[in-house]
C-alpha cells in the first residue's frame, strides 16, 4: 500500500506556474521535432542533459552515502530520493534525442564516417551501437533508481532492516555501472558534437560538474523545505555545514578537472585537441571565464569558513550561483557547435527553464508520496542529534 501524499509544500499558484512552464517546454519540444527550426536541437540537448543530470546526482548522493553506511544524512534523505525519482520521466526523453541525433551531430550525416578523420570511429558511431549504448545507460539508471527507491518505500512500511542492506548492495552496483555508463554518455552526447576532438578527461569533467550542481540543488531544496516548515527543526547547523563541505570539495575537484583539461591541451597544442578551445574563442572565452568564476571562485571563497557553511542565506546564494554557472558550462559545451560565431539563442535559455519547472513538479510529486523523513530508519536518531 502506497502512503497518501503528506507533504503538499507547493502553493496552488506555484504549481500552476510550474505547470505552465512545463507545458510550454512540451509544446516547444513537439513543435521543434515537427518543424526542426534553428536552435532547437542544441537547446533540447542542453535541457535533456540538465534534466537527467539532476536526477542522476540525487542517485549519486544517495548511493555514495549508503555505500559508506553514512547516518548523518538521514534527516535529508528524502530530498535526493525524490530527485532520483524524476529519472523515470526525464530518462524517456532519450528517445527524442536519439530520433533527432542525425539532425545536429555532424558524424551522423550521410558519408561523414567515411572521411579519413572519422573512419576509425565508424563502428563506434554506427547508429545501432550508438543508440544501444544510450538506451542501456538510461535504462540502467532508471532501473537502479526504481529498485533502490522501492526498498526505501518498503522500509517505511514494514521497517525491515533487510531493505537497508539491499540498498547498500544496490548502491555499490549502481556506482560501478554509473562510472562506466556516464563516461560513455558524456562522450556520446557532448563530446561527439566535435567528433574529431579528443579528451581523456571529459568524462571526469562532466562527472564533477554533475555532482557539484546536484549538491547545489540538494542544498537549495533542503533549505526551501526547512523554510516551508516541512523540515523545520530537523536541519541542524551540522547538516548545513556538511552539505557545504560537499559543495566546497566538489567545486575544487571540478576546478582541478577543468584546469587539467585546459593545461594539457594548451601545453601539447595538438590539432585533434586544441580545436575545442579554438572553436570557443572570442566572446565564448569570456563565458568560459564566467563559468570558472561561478563554479570555482564563488564557492571556494564564499563558503570556505565554517560560519559561511552554516549560514543558510550564504549557502543558498552560493548554491544558486553554482547552478547558474552549471547551465553556462553546458551552454558553452553545446551551443558553439550549433551556431556560426557567438550567439545566445533564446531557446537555450527558455527550454532549460522549462526543464527546471518540469523537474520541480516531478520532485515535489515524488517527495509528497512519503513522510518527510524515514521514521523507521534506525539512523534517524543519530541524524537528529548529529554534531561535529
Amino acid at each position: 500500500m502506497t502512503p497518501s501524499p503528506v507533504n503538499p509544500v507547493l502553493p496552488l499558484a506555484a504549481k500552476r506556474g510550474l505547470g505552465a512552464l512545463a507545458g510550454l517546454g512540451i509544446l516547444i519540444t513537439v513543435l521543434g521535432v515537427w518543424k526542426d527550426f534553428p536552435g532547437f536541437w542544441g537547446a533540447f540537448l542542453m535541457s535533456f542533459y540538465l534534466l537527467v543530470g539532476v536526477g542522476l546526482s540525487g542517485m549519486l548522493f544517495f548511493s555514495i552515502n549508503r555505500a559508506a553506511s553514512a547516518r548523518w544524512d538521514t534527516q535529508i534523505r528524502r530530498v535526493p530520493e525524490a530527485m532520483a525519482a524524476t529519472l523515470a520521466v526525464s530518462g524517456a526523453l532519450v528517445l527524442v534525442l536519439l530520433w533527432g541525433g542525425p539532425k545536429f551531430y555532424s558524424w551522423a550525416q550521410p558519408g561523414a564516417l567515411d572521411t579519413p578523420e572519422l573512419l576509425g570511429k565508424k563502428f563506434y558511431f554506427s547508429p545501432l551501437f550508438y543508440n544501444l549504448r544510450s538506451l542501456i545507460a538510461v535504462a540502467g539508471w532508471v532501473l537502479f533508481s526504481r529498485l533502490i527507491l522501492g526498498h526505501s518505500r518498503k522500509r517505511d512500511l514494514d521497517g525491515l532492516a533487510a531493505h537497508g542492506a539491499s540498498n547498500k548492495r544496490l548502491s555499490i552496483l549502481f556506482l560501478l555501472f554509473f562510472a562506466y555508463s556516464f563516461s560513455l554518455m558524456a562522450v556520446d552526447w557532448l563530446g561527439s558534437l566535435q567528433p574529431t576532438w579528443y579528451s581523456t578527461i571529459l568524462g571526469l569533467y562532466c562527472f564533477a560538474g554533475l555532482m557539484q550542481s546536484g549538491l547545489a540543488t540538494i542544498i537549495l531544496l533542503v533549505l526551501f523545505l526547512e523554510k516551508a516548515g516541512v523540515l523545520q527543526g530537523r536541519i541542524r547547523d551540522e547538516h548545513r555545514q556538511d552539505l557545504g563541505k560537499w559543495l566546497f570539495a566538489w567545486s575544487a575537484f571540478w576546478a582541478y578537472m577543468w584546469f587539467a583539461q585546459f593545461m594539457l591541451i594548451w601545453y601539447s597544442d595538438q590539432p585533434d585537441e586544441n580545436q575545442f578551445y579554438l572553436l570557443r574563442g572570442g566572446a565564448w572565452a569570456y563565458m568560459i571565464g564566467l563559468t570558472v568564476l561561478g563554479r570555482f571562485c564563488v564557492p571556494f571563497f564564499g563558503i570556505a569558513s565554517q560560519a559561511a557553511k552554516r549560514n543558510a542565506k550564504v549557502l543558498a546564494g552560493v548554491a544558486a550561483v553554482v547552478l547558474l554557472s552549471h547551465w553556462l558550462d553546458v551552454f558553452v559545451l553545446v551551443m558553439p557547435t550549433q551556431t556560426q560565431g557567438f550567439s545566445v539563442h533564446p531557446l537555450a535559455v527558455i527550454l532549460p527553464v522549462c526543464a527546471a519547472a518540469e523537474f520541480l513538479l516531478l520532485f515535489f510529486a515524488a517527495f509528497g508520496r512519503q513522510a518527510a523523513v524515514p521514521e523507521k530508519e534506525p539512523a534517524l536518531a543519530f541524524s537528529q542529534h548529529y554534531h561535529l
